[in-house]
């Protein structure tokens, strides 16, 4: 991630994985300001975590683009700013966090904030260094084609978030990825077509708080404690499917 070098400090937590925000608990308790680098559904599901568990909690979410998650429709949108802005959060957009240093964070517009915690939720960084620099894109990930061959590699796949494809990187994603990779393998064996990999706007359900939430597809949205309890099934049912696999 592009954040990662301004981030060296003890008080900085990669918010994409959970055992460091599960180990955070009492630093979050224990601070005053809290800042949040990034605002698309991780760094929007956060926000609304930390500020409807702990609502004396100063935070301020900082986006670099116009809008938080920019990718969805604006109704969704709106509901989740007002739904932030009404709790307090400090929302900053149009701007990047260029340095952190003794618990000041600065922007690339010469805004100084106070953080005595900092979540990065900027999306991922591929791991990807053991792959040939020809294969990846510029920012690391791997280039798939239609059928998610790896480039021009012929009997060699890749799924999920590693992949270069245009799209959220989200478990349902990687999951639709993983079975046309499982059907392709086995038509290259029995010399059948192969299946293309289609992209397609699917339901997204983004959490805010325990009892609220957004679902969004494409146009539509629904807010409110409906999807708050459809997230909660989704992840019992995951979290389900996972036990029974081991």
């Amino acid at each position: 991630s592009r954040y990662n070098a301004p981030f060296k400090e003890q008080n900085v937590v990669i918010a994409d994985r959970s055992e460091h925000v599960k180990d955070y608990d009492k630093k979050i308790i224990d601070s005053k300001h809290i800042v949040i680098v990034g605002g698309g559904p991780v760094g929007v599901e956060l926000a609304a975590e930390i500020i409807t568990r702990h609502k004396n909690k100063k935070i301020s979410l900082v986006h670099s683009h116009d809008r938080l998650l920019q990718r969805q429709n604006n109704k969704a949108i709106e509901y989740a700013t007002k739904f932030l802005k009404e709790r307090g959060v400090n929302i900053i957009l149009d701007e990047e966090v260029t340095n952190y240093k003794r618990g000041i964070i600065i922007t690339n517009k010469k805004n100084k904030i106070n953080a005595d915690l900092v979540f990065l939720c900027t999306g991922i960084t591929p791991n990807s260094s053991f792959i040939d620099k020809e294969n990846l894109d510029e920012k690391g990930f791997i280039k798939v084609n239609d059928y998610l061959q790896v480039d021009e590699f012929k009997n060699i796949f890749a799924a999920g978030d590693i992949t270069n494809i245009k799209e959220e990187k989200l478990a349902q994603n990687a999951e639709e990825q993983a079975k046309i990779v499982i059907k392709n393998i086995l038509a290259l064996e029995q010399n059948k077509p192969l299946t293309e990999y289609k992209l397609e706007p699917r339901i997204m359900v983004i959490s805010l708080g325990k009892w609220n939430g957004l679902l969004t597809k494409k146009n539509f949205s629904l807010h409110g404690v409906i999807p708050g309890i459809l997230k909660h099934l989704i992840e019992k049912k995951i979290m389900f499917n996972y036990r029974k696999s081991f």
